[in-house]
């Protein structure tokens, strides 16, 4: 499962193929750091390339759930306004 979703990069290329790289709870401070990598695209991702970009996003609040599962980060993702267009793939 990913997002897809056009982002400009530092690279004149748009990402529009995200996925989670990276998840770390923080019990302490009850909230879910998010590591989302961008690629051009499925394919490139499929071939083990380099990621245009990465961003990490934050679920705390009421969102927050130790140990979520993948398919639910990537739905409360998609609340968050920067990632409001953003479509499953």
């Amino acid at each position: 499962m990913a997002l897809s979703v056009s982002i400009a990069t530092n690279f004149g290329i748009p990402a529009t193929y995200w996925n989670i790289g990276r998840v770390e709870d923080n019990f302490r401070e009850k909230s879910n750091n998010i590591t989302l990598f961008g690629y051009v695209n499925q394919a490139a991702r499929e071939s083990n390339s380099q990621p245009l970009a990465g961003t990490t996003t934050v679920i705390s609040g009421d969102d927050y759930t130790p140990e979520l599962a993948r398919a639910q980060i990537y739905t409360i993702i998609k609340t968050k306004p920067e990632w409001a267009t953003a479509e499953d793939c």
